[in-house]
């Protein structure tokens, strides 16, 4: 936490420690429905919503969102 022009900054990271997310899938993945690698839906299912959620909840705070390539496997 911090503070910048009289705002509160937070800061929050999620890192990923699975097989990660392939950087021509970046974007795609924070649009509705969407999937790194759709052949894992069966295995771990879920919509394909909640990137998308998360990026229009911080997009109306103000904030940013972003994929970024972790050292060894996963993505932050």
């Amino acid at each position: 936490i911090s503070m910048r022009d009289n705002k509160v900054i937070l800061w929050f990271e999620v890192e990923d420690t699975g097989c990660g997310i392939d950087p021509s899938k970046w974007d795609s993945v924070f649009e509705s429905f969407e999937q790194a690698d759709p052949s894992t839906t069966r295995l771990h299912g879920g919509t394909g919503l909640g990137l998308c959620i998360v990026r229009n909840l911080v997009n109306k705070m103000g904030g940013e969102i972003k994929v970024t390539k972790k050292e060894g496997q996963g993505t932050l």
